[in-house]
């Protein structure tokens, strides 16, 4: 856990920029629908509906406007990155890398605020709904960010403990019940997705290898050709 931002140090940086590409391209995919889908969740947490909870609408708004600002700012610098690296393809990508690290711990914790800015106390339907919509978010954040392990890491912590405290704060058995079970849910998320993401690393690393193999061996066979002609 320590190492986890050391992790691609000694390798090529090849895989780093295929990392980063594949980061940069869920971004652009989930720029608009992560805050449409907080503005859902607030109206039906909102007194408007009041499915799900019966909060003011004006503070519930305050979700989408968070989510989106913090994906606006992920947006941003898969933009700059994107930018930067087709003008300098051989610029430096560990300053990135801690960007994009820095960009997922935003964006999970703007959703880590959805179960305190929607909380509706004394209403169980509505905690569990948001326990819900927390697994749910915590869900496509492993599926979205499993290229790298830090990036994969920074997208669970924020969630995870911000939704740990709030039902820790809660006054019924079922809040205690969810604060104990979220770390342990995101724990298992953790574990499980270990052997996809180390996967993916690896797969990515051999992609170039074998790459840099099969231009050694066309560079050899246009070298030997050449001799045997200058021969004949």
């Amino acid at each position: 856990m320590l190492n986890i931002f050391a992790e691609n140090k000694g390798d090529d940086a090849r895989v780093l920029r295929a990392q980063l590409d594949l980061a940069a391209q869920s971004i652009r995919t989930t720029r608009m629908t992560s805050p449409l889908w907080a503005l859902v969740l607030a109206v039906f947490c909102s007194d408007r509906l009041g499915i799900f909870g019966h909060r003011p609408l004006l503070e519930t708004l305050y979700l989408p406007l968070a989510v989106l600002a913090a994906v606006m700012i992920a947006a941003v610098t898969a933009a700059v990155y994107q930018r930067q690296t087709v003008r300098k393809p051989e610029t430096d990508l560990r300053p990135w890398y801690f960007r994009y690290c820095a960009a997922q711990l935003a964006v999970s914790g703007a959703w880590g605020l959805m179960p305190w800015i929607l909380w509706d106390p004394g209403n169980p339907v509505n905690h569990l709904f948001l326990a819900t919509c927390a697994a749910a978010v915590v869900s496509i954040m492993v599926v979205a960010r499993g290229s790298n392990m830090a990036m994969y890491i920074a997208a669970l912590a924020p969630i995870s403990v911000m939704t740990s405290v709030r039902f820790a704060l809660g006054h019924s058995i079922t809040d205690h019940i969810i604060a104990f079970a979220a770390p342990l849910y995101v724990l298992q998320m953790w574990w499980t997705g270990q052997p996809l993401v180390r996967r993916m690393h690896e797969d990515a690393r051999l992609r170039f290898q074998v790459e840099d193999l099969a231009r050694e061996l066309e560079e050899t066979r246009d070298d030997a050709l050449r001799k045997r002609f200058e021969a004949e």
